[in-house]
């Protein structure tokens, strides 16, 4: 199992209440394959720098989730055919650098 980080672009004409039906389909499919959520994002409605599908901006969110590799493709082609769904975006979650406290270098005495 491997940690993934899931960018959903929806249409930006959905109310939060479909919007959370949506979000909440998509992590069903998740957990369908064995997976496992661990964070979901809302992002807000943002406006694109140039049109997507026609559409002019949409809603982001972000899933942040453990799965079985093989199964990302299976993943993104269920997520294909949600027509409420305008990009899909899946990759490895990143771990962040742990600070490094690097000793004081001592200066030779004279």
């Amino acid at each position: 199992m491997k940690t993934y980080e899931c960018m959903f672009i929806f249409l930006h004409h959905l109310n939060d209440q479909t919007l959370e039906e949506q979000l909440n389909k998509a992590a069903s499919e998740i957990t369908s394959l064995n997976g496992t959520v661990i964070n979901t994002t809302r992002m807000g409605r943002n406006s694109f720098a140039r049109p997507m599908k026609k559409q002019e901006s949409g809603i982001f969110a972000l899933i942040t989730f453990t799965l079985d590799p093989k199964q990302i493709d299976v993943l993104q082609k269920r997520y294909r055919l949600n027509n409420n769904i305008l990009r899909v975006q899946i990759v490895l979650a990143t771990k962040m650098p742990e600070k490094t406290v690097q000793p004081a270098v001592e200066t030779p005495k004279a």
